[in-house]
């Protein structure tokens, strides 16, 4: 019995080893609070990671979870110091890595660092079905069957996951560009923050395939106290919704469906470095 104990004791610590070597990281990564004087943004990044500067926990997490569960998911429960305090992450892979795999890694990162645990529940929620707009189901003038190129001439992604267009898929003012995307694609990056629409966007158009897409609209909220703000007011959003039916042959409409939500269970302030 006691040999039986002894290998199952055994077998269980290799089975661990091998988990934790599988699991990507960072070669290097450090992870320290920001200086709270310090400007919000990027100032470069390392060969083959990323920089993360002053950012909360809470912004940490979207970045990571983007590709699994789109750019608009919403985040709950954890401590309160998770939406305030900040912190500036910089991280160095050995190698190139898709950005699915450095998604993984940040994930990886932040339960290492944060001792991060997290859940998804689904849940019931108001959104907006993106649907096609016209009957012959004939798309809008901006939109074209991708052709396999990226712009630049940069190198398609392979294997981008439901969720990432195979080049490039952006918010510019005047408005939004995707090159090689999805219908997917196109409902999550409606679905972000800067679309301001305040409910997830969900692909209902039964359109398969990849397309180049641009949109044109009124990018910018009419507020006489900073006119560049990034707004979607109502008369804004009208402008949206007009653009997506007339330019795309698209259309959103307020509908319900089952939405992930990820929840936090628990989180702890960065060990040292």
């Amino acid at each position: 019995m006691s040999k039986i104990y002894g290998a199952a004791i055994l077998l269980c610590s290799l089975v661990s080893r091998l988990v934790a070597q599988d699991s990507p990281r960072f070669e290097v990564a450090t992870v320290k609070p920001s200086d709270p004087n310090a400007p919000r943004g990027g100032t470069g990044k390392p060969k083959n990671g990323l920089v993360l500067p002053n950012g909360t926990l809470r912004a940490l997490i979207t970045d990571a979870y983007r590709d699994q569960l789109g750019i608009g998911v919403e985040i709950e429960g954890g401590p309160a110091w998770i939406n305030k305090d900040r912190f500036d992450v910089v991280a160095d892979a050995a190698e190139p890595v898709r950005p699915a795999k450095l998604s993984a890694m940040l994930r990886q990162l932040l339960a290492d660092r944060f001792a991060l645990k997290v859940h998804t529940e689904t849940r019931e929620q108001q959104v907006f079905a993106l649907i096609q707009a016209r009957r012959d189901g004939k798309l809008g003038p901006k939109v074209k069957p991708w052709d396999g190129t990226c712009p630049n001439n940069a190198a398609p992604q392979l294997q981008g996951g439901e969720l990432r267009a195979r080049c490039s898929a952006f918010f510019r003012p005047p408005g939004i560009e995707i090159f090689g995307g999805s219908m997917v694609v196109v409902a999550n990056l409606l679905s972000g923050p800067q679309a301001k629409l305040g409910r997830r966007v969900v692909d209902r158009t039964g359109i398969s395939g990849e397309f180049d897409m641009k949109l044109e609209f009124d990018f910018y909220a009419d507020d006489p106290r900073n006119p560049n703000r990034l707004a979607l007011t109502e008369p804004l959003g009208v402008s949206l919704f007009r653009a997506i039916e007339e330019q795309w042959g698209l259309k959103l409409t307020a509908s319900k469906d089952n939405v992930t939500v990820l929840v936090v269970d628990s989180a702890s302030p960065p060990t040292e470095n």
